[in-house]
């Protein structure tokens, strides 16, 4: 009988194979002249998500919880069909793989909408509403702040800032501020009266020591913008309690985090919170087309984190801020915002908002063209022209293809010139661009390229498990919807890239591009458990077109005949 460590080995090494689109290969199956008893069930709609370190660009390797919001929570599975307790699930490699019972069809009429809440210890909580707009597999990525290893632009401070009661509130002022973050020489802070009771989830005051986080994200670094919770195509709740869809455009946030005993604060007993944010020199005015001045207003949004909302809180005007709390100091005479009477714990966000008057469902097709013909790698970005920022959800994407490949955009926006790029998903170097004036036109796009040079090429995978020892006749399963994922790495098994979710078996059989003699580290995702091939085997260099592979008699499936 092959042992565990056998099944493991072999199911990596399968991992090197499954494009984008299945191709058809005139290979005999492994299977052929077994019977064939057992077969996995394949679900209908799988969702793989990576979670990235907006410093590192890697993975987040400690654990995240991820909790579901929406009407569509109670309908998540596992990959066999398992439904997930309490819609939560936690990623412990910045990995998640999820489906949806089967009875769950989005379609680009009716998008299924999830809103995925993250949180991790020292990452600053987060969240990042999804949209599925099609059977199959949908990938998705969410970046999360460390407050230990903050990106460019970012800023973080902690501080132990007293007790609270649950009758007397808190017994010493709350003055925290960011400190300066050093490529903008910007910082925010925040001011709260002592005396205030400080509020849990369920609204009852909290009682034990006082911890308070500030952290200030400047709107001028790329990579402060990047950890911008949801991203800039946003849905709001605006002035006139009306719901909108459309994009901001930045002038800083600011993330407040308070913890008493351990538990989180959600809001005071009266709008005791005070807000100072700096605002940098050179902060673009899009309603002006000039730099941020003093007298200019600049609408104020929170961020509900379960609803991956924001909702309008005031008009702001610009100041030069004046003296401020003993701990704010370096704020004084600064250019910024002050605004106080808040009553809640939030992102609080400076951005103008502008509402899309022309959205769909369903957009362009983008026709990816090789003109060099084989496999090709690349990655495909959609850029807003007016604001230099991406321009839907869908907006940075990997494409893993053979010879073209069309990809149709959901949820895009009307009227509105956008650039579309294709860049090398190694060097990012520019293969192609154009001009696109309206995504909601039913048209193709043609995008063709050459591939930076290299050596891709098509791989097949044929896997077959049997079970000969269970039965006097041989059993056969031909594995379905086995969620497989890979990552290049170096001969010695060193970080080499991130993640990428290859896809799943399709009766036994995968087929993928990839660069032959380079090395890689192979991951199943099987009922909410991982395995990881450098656990049992040095990494797999790619030297061969076809491999075909047996596992025999494994306990671990053969014993549940």
């Amino acid at each position: 009988m092959k042992s565990k460590n056998t099944l493991l080995i072999l199911l990596f090494i399968a991992l090197m194979g499954l494009s984008l689109v299945f191709t058809s290969c005139d290979i005999k199956n492994p299977v052929d002249g077994l019977e064939v008893r057992i077969k996995n069930i394949t679900r209908t709609t799988y969702v793989t998500v990576k979670i990235l370190d907006a410093a590192s660009g890697k993975l987040v390797e400690e654990d995240v919880t991820v909790q579901f919001t929406s009407v569509y929570k109670d309908s998540i599975v596992s990959s066999t069909n398992t439904p997930v307790t309490n819609a939560s699930l936690t990623s412990t490699q910045g990995l998640l793989s999820f489906s949806f019972a089967d009875n769950v069809i989005p379609s680009a009429s009716n998008p299924v909408k999830l809103n995925l809440v993250c949180t991790a210890n020292d990452y600053l909580s987060t969240s990042k509403p999804i949209q599925i707009y099609a059977t199959g597999t949908s990938e998705f990525e969410i970046i999360m702040t460390s407050v230990a290893n903050t990106p460019v632009g970012v800023k973080s401070n902690t501080e132990s800032t007293g007790k609270a009661s649950k009758t007397d509130g808190t017994s010493d002022p709350i003055v925290v501020s960011s400190g300066v973050e050093t490529s903008s020489g910007a910082s925010a802070g925040i001011t709260i009266p002592s005396g205030t009771k400080l509020l849990g989830k369920d609204g009852n005051p909290l009682a034990g020591d006082v911890s308070t986080r500030v952290t200030y994200f400047n709107p001028l670094d790329e990579s402060s913008k990047n950890a911008f919770p949801g991203g800039f195509n946003v849905t709001v709740t605006n002035e006139n309690n009306q719901m909108q869809s459309g994009g901001f455009v930045t002038a800083g946030f600011v993330a407040v985090d308070i913890t008493v005993g351990g538990q989180s604060v959600e809001g005071f007993s009266n709008g005791s919170l005070s807000v100072n944010m700096e605002i940098p020199q050179g902060t673009k005015n899009p309603t002006t087309g000039e730099n941020v001045k003093v007298g200019d207003k600049i609408p104020l949004w929170s961020y509900d984190e379960d609803l991956g909302e924001w909702k309008f809180e005031q008009d702001v005007e610009v100041t030069t801020l004046g003296t401020v709390a003993a701990g704010l100091s370096i704020m004084s005479g600064k250019m910024g915002v002050s605004f106080k009477g808040i009553s809640h714990l939030s992102y609080f966000n400076l951005d103008w908002f502008s509402w899309y008057e022309s959205t769909c469902y369903e957009g362009v097709t983008l026709r990816l063209r090789n003109l060099s013909g084989g496999c090709f790698k690349v990655k495909v970005e959609i850029i807003d022209n007016e604001t230099n920022l991406p321009a839907t959800y869908w907006a940075t994407h990997i494409f893993n293809g053979m010879d073209s490949d069309d990809i149709t955009i959901y949820n895009s926006v009307g009227n509105k010139a956008v650039t579309i790029n294709v860049r090398s998903s190694v060097t990012n170097d520019l293969l192609y661009s154009t001009v696109v004036n309206n995504l909601c036109e039913n048209v193709v796009v043609d995008l063709p390229f050459t591939p930076a040079p290299g050596g891709y090429q098509s791989v097949t995978i044929n896997l077959a498990i049997t079970c000969e020892s269970t039965s006097t006749n041989p059993t056969g399963l031909s594995p379905d919807g086995f969620p497989l994922w890979a990552r290049e790495v170096t001969e010695n098994g060193g970080w080499n890239g991130n993640w990428f979710q290859i896809g799943a078996f399709n009766n036994g059989s995968l087929t993928y591009c990839l660069p032959l003699g380079t090395f890689y580290e192979f991951a199943v995702e099987y009922d909410g458990e991982w395995y990881f091939s450098l656990d049992y085997e040095p990494p797999f260099e790619i030297t061969t077109a076809v491999i075909n592979y047996s596992i025999i008699d494994d306990p671990r499936i053969c014993d549940e005949l």
